[in-house]
């Protein structure tokens, strides 16, 4: 009896298996390289290929979301929720559509992006690191996919002797109004950074964590 062997590559997946149909053995072996995770709204790349079989009998599916082959013989898969999603492999093999295995992979929204600026969340800084910075970040630390969050707005409030002062921004940067009340700070003085707004093409908009500065 012909083998085939099925080879399932997922941007995010460890496992592997061996799977049986019609007294014929199939090994289905999954390929990854990093954990069996799909992340919501995100496409998610998928590698599908059975030895012996020519990718136009070659067929995937999933119980959540979409999977779609792309021209160069690929799969994107889109989760449309936090389910697990589960990837079935099938193959047309001498007129018959033969289950080739599944996998199951368990589906992550993307995580919220953290503010920062000059690479900090918060605590003490100086005057000059204040005024001299390029603007907020959007920081996704060591996230796998290649995608970016940029500012879209945020309030800068101050302690004076006048009274709280709140002023605005409608870019990741700081206005020439904001810099020069900086300025006027002394030391020991707070900075409040909120209502901090960034936006992805893919994801839309997120609200991201308030920052709280002392003043060196």
């Amino acid at each position: 009896m012909k083998k085939y062997f099925v080879i399932l590559v997922a941007v995010m997946a460890v496992k592997t298996g061996t799977f049986a149909q019609s007294g014929d053995t199939y090994r289905t072996v999954i390929s990854p390289t990093a954990m069996n995770i799909l992340f919501m709204g995100l496409d998610n790349p998928l590698s599908i290929a059975i030895s012996g079989v020519p990718l136009e009998n070659t067929f995937a599916s999933i119980n959540n979301g979409s999977l779609t082959q792309t021209a160069e013989g690929g799969w994107i898969a889109r989760p449309s929720s936090t389910d697990n999603a589960v990837v079935t492999v099938t193959a047309l093999i001498d007129g018959q559509v033969r289950e080739m295995g599944q996998m199951t992979f368990r589906v992550l929204r993307v995580p919220a992006p953290q503010a920062r600026i000059s690479g900090k969340t918060g605590g003490c800084i100086t005057i000059a690191d204040l005024i001299n910075t390029q603007g907020i970040e959007a920081f996704l630390g060591n996230f796998l996919f290649d995608m970016r969050f940029m500012v879209t707005g945020f309030t800068m409030m101050v302690a004076t002797s006048q009274g709280e002062i709140a002023l605005s921004s409608n870019s990741f940067s700081l206005t020439q109004a904001q810099r020069e009340l900086l300025r006027q700070q002394d030391s020991g003085s707070s900075v409040i950074f909120t209502n901090i707004r960034a936006n992805n093409p893919t994801l839309g908009n997120v609200d991201l964590n308030p920052i709280v500065f002392r003043i060196d």
